[in-house]
């Protein structure tokens, strides 16, 4: 019996250090603004239905939008809130150009999905 609770406090151990680990922010970099634009623009093609003049544009309008977040990124880096703030107001604008190519359902499908993936990584912000 002894023995199988130091196998469970030994396994315990473990997971939170691989735990605590996962959560430490350390030292991210940032993916490369291309990538980026890329995997959403897929994302949003396959998820939204978007037909290729749609994607095209899309794929325009991530690229310039995660250049510009990529560029607040780098210039404060020291200074989290000020990025966060920064980058909200990014998004809006993307958001805005995106509404303009998008059909309302695609758009609202959209905001759908990004106010899921939000709460999914714990932002939970507007």
């Amino acid at each position: 019996m002894k023995s199988l609770n130091n196998v469970f406090v030994l396994i315990t151990l473990f997971l939170t250090i691989g735990f605590t680990a996962n959560a430490q922010p350390g030292d991210r970099t940032p993916p490369d603004p291309a990538k980026k634009a890329a995997e959403q623009t897929v994302d949003m093609k396959k998820n939204l239905q978007l037909n290729e003049v749609q994607a095209a544009k899309v794929q325009a309008i991530n690229l310039t939008y995660a250049n510009e977040i990529h560029k607040v990124h780098e210039a404060n880096k020291a200074e989290r809130e000020a990025t966060r703030k920064i980058h909200d107001d990014i998004n809006s604008k993307r958001n805005e150009e995106l509404k303009a190519v998008l059909t309302e359902t695609q758009y609202i499908a959209y905001l759908e999905r990004q106010t899921k993936h939000r709460h999914k990584r714990g932002g939970g912000r507007n």
